[in-house]
């Protein structure tokens, strides 16, 4: 197998693994993030330190 092939099913098997285990405040430091229309600074957020109240 050549290094193109291997490259490719390397990014396919990254593509359709499942995603790994997280919690609410590791999935919104990993994936969210704020746009110019939304906040007023744009970019991640991080969520650490900061704690939803549940009723």
């Amino acid at each position: 197998m050549n290094q193109k092939h291997r490259k490719l099913y390397q990014a396919i098997a990254q593509i359709v693994s499942p995603p790994t285990d997280l919690t609410i405040t590791e999935w919104a430091d990993a994936y969210r993030y704020l746009s110019p229309e939304s906040a007023a600074r744009l970019g991640s957020t991080e969520a650490i330190g900061r704690h939803i109240k549940r009723a």
